[in-house]
């Protein structure tokens, strides 16, 4: 997932890029929700930032089996 994200955002260039995404993940995969825990400051790039997350999981993998709560919340 992490590559995932990597290739999908492009941020916008001579910008800050420090910011943190909360994300959850259900078990099955897909993607509950994306959103912008601490901002760069820059709208654009906290957007192009939610939407590399969004990008990524439109190819939902399962959570492994033996991970038993419903979903993983990742703080990215």
């Amino acid at each position: 997932l992490h590559r995932r994200i990597k290739n999908a955002w492009t941020p916008p260039k001579g910008k800050s890029h420090r910011l943190e995404v909360l994300f959850r993940l259900n078990k099955n995969g897909s993607l509950s929700f994306a959103r912008i825990s601490q901002s760069s400051g820059l709208l654009e790039t906290d957007r192009s930032a939610v939407a590399a997350i969004q990008g990524a999981a439109k190819k939902p993998q399962p959570l492994p089996s033996d991970y038993e709560p419903e979903y993983l919340e990742v703080l990215y």
